[in-house]
């Protein structure tokens, strides 16, 4: 199961300084939405690799909480933009201090073919005390599920506000033709005037600084939430593009603008810095790129299916190979939690982001039980297995 973020509200001071547009250039709205449907429908498909490095530093450490340590991941994507299909191959590695100074490496697969999703996840590729575990780094389980499941909220896409990152999802382009926008002017972000342009859509309030030096992408990305009564004061998420780079567009044989380089926060402890390394706009893609053929992958991998969740299958037939590689796995498991029992004795904190390592942290800053530590290290050592069908 992927990491999710929950979505923290901080309060912010709204930023002051606005002039109005017709001071300036006297671009109007209807020009800007015209230049930005413009590059978002001559966009249609990416192609790339992203280097994402996390950092949570809350104000004060708590002993009974287990934080990760640098978080570092190398993420290969392709999106086919009007279809809404997309695809993410994630390696991803991280410490764990007074577990080991080794680091942790692990790869899951996610993609969504505009029908079905698929979540393919493998053996840990590096682990303290790897030589207890599993072979590293094979394909261990591929989940096929109906609709689109674990999509990432902060990718290229929704640097170039070619997705929204809000429950109705679009496109920045749609929103404005909705006649939700308005203009409120052009506004100096990091020594560049940008138009300042707000939209909302219920209780949330999105603004965005477009910059028309680099195509009217935006330079930085607002999520606002408390609604009108509480003036939009709560700061939900934040993109800030500190760079934009040129990239070949294989379509129309020209150099595009883009977001090469991102810092998003979630909040005040919770921040990303996000380097777009690589980037073909419009490559050709056919709809095999987002999908995971299950006879590629070698034997031993359990298959579970939406259309027939009771049973799952395994390549080859070889059930007996996944379930030697699980007594492996949970060999593992055993010897990591006996490190972390004896090193939970001492008044260090054990390390682990909760933001991004998903449910059990809650109940460990809650308990601050080294009964839940346990099981929090053995579901994290499963590589967030997807969840199975019963009795399989």
């Amino acid at each position: 199961m992927r990491a999710t973020h929950a979505l923290l509200f901080v309060s912010v001071v709204v930023v002051a300084g606005v002039r109005p547009a017709a001071a300036a250039d006297k671009m109007d709205l209807a020009t800007i939405r015209t230049a930005v449907s413009f590059y978002t429908d001559s966009v249609k498909t990416l192609e790339g690799r992203y280097h994402d490095r996390s950092t949570y530093q809350p104000k004060k450490r708590s002993p009974s909480t287990v934080y990760f340590e640098d978080e570092r991941r190398v993420i290969d994507f392709a999106a086919d933009v009007p279809n809404g299909r997309w695809s993410t191959d994630t390696s991803k590695s991280f410490s764990i201090e007074r577990l080991s100074p080794d680091r942790f490496e692990s790869r899951d697969v996610s993609m969504f073919d505009g029908q079905e999703s698929y979540q393919l996840s493998y053996t840990l590729a590096k682990a303290p005390f790897i030589e207890f575990g599993p072979p590293p780094g094979v394909p261990d389980q591929l989940t096929i599920s109906s609709g689109a499941e674990g999509e990432s909220s902060s990718t290229p896409l929704h640097f170039a506000g070619l997705r929204l990152r809000h429950s109705q999802g679009g496109m920045l382009a749609s929103a404005l033709q909705s006649g939700k926008g308005r203009l409120e002017g052009l506004e100096e972000i990091d020594g560049h005037d940008c138009y300042r342009i707000e939209v909302e859509f219920g209780s949330l309030k999105l603004i965005v600084w477009l910059d028309p030096q680099h195509d009217f992408l935006p330079r930085r990305q607002e999520y606002r939430g408390g609604g009108k009564e509480h003036d939009w004061k709560m700061l939900a998420f934040l993109f800030e593009t500190l760079e934009f780079k040129q990239f070949a567009d294989a379509a129309h044989g020209n150099q595009r603008w883009f977001p090469q380089h991102v810092k998003t926060t979630f909040s005040t402890d919770m921040k990303h810095e996000i380097e777009l390394i690589e980037l073909q706009i419009n490559p050709p893609l056919k709809i095999t790129h987002f999908q995971v053929d299950a006879a590629t992958l070698p034997d031993g991998v359990k298959l579970v299916n939406y259309k027939t969740p009771q049973k799952a299958t395994f390549t080859g037939g070889r059930r007996d190979l996944w379930e030697a590689r699980q007594k492996l796995v949970d060999a593992h498991d055993e010897r990591c939690h006996e490190v972390l029992g004896e090193s939970a004795k001492s008044d260090d904190p054990i390390r682990a982001n909760p933001l991004t390592s998903g449910g059990w942290l809650a109940w460990l800053v809650g308990l601050g039980s080294l009964a839940v530590l346990t099981l929090g290290i053995r579901l994290l050592m499963r590589n967030r297995r997807a969840t199975s069908p019963a009795g399989q």
